[in-house]
């Protein structure tokens, strides 16, 4: 494989890459930015191919897969406040929802804070991005069954933190 090919393997993996990021990755800013690092990553190490090793497409997935989990561990790593902006309102109908819905969004910032991270990062992507608990497992790198604990854990914390009963 050499330099001139960039090209055709652009035009041949730019969707499945597309789509394996975006199945990973939820801001679609950031998938933009992971499929070009992805690509560029692919140009740069092009003399390192080896088609006795691996197919392409098993070479070009796996520096796909590792581009994303690098993103996504750097991410839990870090805040999600900057999910806040531009906020929408939850149209689930959830008792516990009643909790995020009556303080208003400085008094709920500044109970947020004292979460742990983790937990921080479930309640900001379950109710300010409105995302689906499965996803956000996936995303967070836990099982369902640990977002779930970790989110009543959060709700309660953040019940005592605001003084609802």
């Amino acid at each position: 494989m050499n330099k001139q090919d960039t090209g055709y393997i652009y035009a041949q993996y730019r969707d499945k890459v597309f789509g394996f990021v975006r199945s990973k990755v939820f801001r679609s800013e950031d998938v933009e930015d992971l499929v070009q690092e992805v690509f560029l990553k692919v140009y740069a190490n092009l003399d390192r191919y080896d088609e006795v090793k691996a197919s392409l497409s098993t070479w070009i997935y796996t520096i796909t897969r590792n581009t994303v989990y690098d993103y996504l561990k750097a991410k839990r790593d870090r805040p999600v406040f900057e999910l806040l902006d531009n906020t929408e309102d939850a149209t689930d109908e959830a008792p516990d929802e009643e909790l995020l819905r009556n303080e208003t969004l400085e008094e709920l910032a500044c109970a947020l804070e004292k979460l742990p991270q983790e937990q921080r990062d479930i309640i900001i992507l379950l109710y300010y991005k409105n995302l689906e608990r499965k996803y956000v497992a996936e995303m967070l790198g836990m099982t369902y069954g640990q977002l779930r604990y970790l989110h009543d854990k959060a709700l309660r914390r953040l019940g005592e933190l605001l003084r609802i009963k």
